[in-house]
Formats: C-alpha cells, sequence, structure tokens
C-alpha cells in the first residue's frame, strides 16, 4: 500500500513542479527587463525584488496587479 501512496506522491509533486516551470516561463515572457531590473507592464516602474522572489516571473507590481483584480471583480 505504501509504494502506491509514494507513487502518487511522487506523481503529484512531478506535475507541480512541471506547472510551475510552465507558469514562469509563461510569466516571464511577459517581464519587461532593462539594466537588470524587471518593469511593471503596467506602470513601467521597478517591480521590487521581494516582490520577484516571492512571485518569480510576475510582470506587474503590487499596486497594479491589486488594481487588475479589483477591477476584475467588478465586472463579475
Amino acid at each position: 500500500m505504501t509504494d502506491l501512496i509514494d507513487d502518487a506522491n511522487a506523481t503529484a509533486e512531478l506535475m507541480t513542479d512541471v506547472a510551475l516551470r510552465q507558469h514562469q516561463d509563461r510569466a516571464s515572457q511577459h517581464q519587461v527587463w532593462k539594466d537588470g531590473k524587471a518593469y511593471c507592464t503596467e506602470c513601467g516602474f521597478a517591480i521590487p525584488p521581494e516582490r520577484l522572489a516571492a512571485l518569480p516571473g510576475c510582470g506587474r507590481c503590487v499596486g497594479c496587479q491589486q488594481a487588475i483584480e479589483q477591477e476584475s471583480r467588478l465586472w463579475r
């Protein structure tokens, strides 16, 4: 029984890694890099390194992302 559970856990971990890698690849295509810094695609300000560390591949600063999410909630 443990072999079946171990196999399922290994498969789930592999699928999670693949999905995360795909997300990062897609997101990095939307980033704007200049002088070694990532810039927000909406406002053009630099994205803080802490945000990039927490959410690799993000293309928007926190403020712009929050505004977009707020707007999408209003249209639901």
